[in-house]
């Protein structure tokens, strides 16, 4: 970058365009090299690819999985989307990704039934709470790093209140999960066994209370 006396005609401009870029900084009339498209590495490929599977694995959950990271996030400074991409791109193609398939009650049984869509089978968190409020089931809280002695924001962070865990019974890449009624609101959602991320789905929420 070089600092100009003053800025050249329009026609000058116009005749090194692709070589030379002149703007302004502060006021300051300035030149520098033409940007180039950086190259593509092969490490930078698989970025690209990694990013389109992601976006590509987004689009087919179905609404009821949406919502749920919708849900998730509503105290949060994230988006559905970002939650769901945090995710997938730490392991891209091989993260679990879940589908919620069923909420029912047998007798004083809950019973939730959930399709594998790809990646290891997950185990579920869950909690029963008196509100239905998300607040009941985790806090985002916003992390700092310090870079150079100053702090800069991290994604927001979950914290969990004493949420208990299940493996669930699986048969193929189905899944169920199951456990006694308490006849309050039941707040779960399911957790990628290997990379120990916090969420492989959003929070569901359903209300047992008679």
């Amino acid at each position: 970058m070089v600092i100009l006396e003053g800025m050249p005609s329009i026609a000058q401009i116009r005749s090194l365009k692709g070589v030379i870029d002149f703007y302004y900084c502060k006021g300051v009339p300035c030149a520098r090299a033409y940007p180039r498209k950086p190259r593509l590495t092969p490490a930078l490929q698989r970025t690209h690819n990694s990013m389109r599977q992601g976006i590509a694995s987004w689009n087919k959950l179905p609404q009821v999985d949406i919502q749920a990271f919708t849900f998730a996030t509503d105290q949060s400074e994230l988006i559905h989307k970002d939650m769901f991409l945090s995710n997938f791109l730490s392991r891209p193609g091989d993260a679990s990704v879940v589908y919620l398939v069923n909420i029912s009650l047998v007798g004083n049984m809950v019973r939730i039934d959930v399709n594998l869509a790809q990646g290891d089978r997950p185990e579920m968190g869950y909690k029963w709470c008196d509100s239905n409020s998300i607040t009941e089931y985790l806090i985002w809280k916003i992390g700092y790093a310090r870079t150079r002695g100053y702090p800069f924001g991290k994604r927001d962070q979950p914290y969990f209140s004493n949420i208990l865990t299940t493996s669930g019974v699986w048969v193929g890449n189905t899944g169920t999960f199951g456990f006694q009624n308490e006849e309050r609101i039941l707040f779960f959602h399911f957790l990628d066994p290997r990379n120990h991320k916090p969420f492989s789905s959003g929070v569901y929420h359903h209300d047992f209370r008679p």
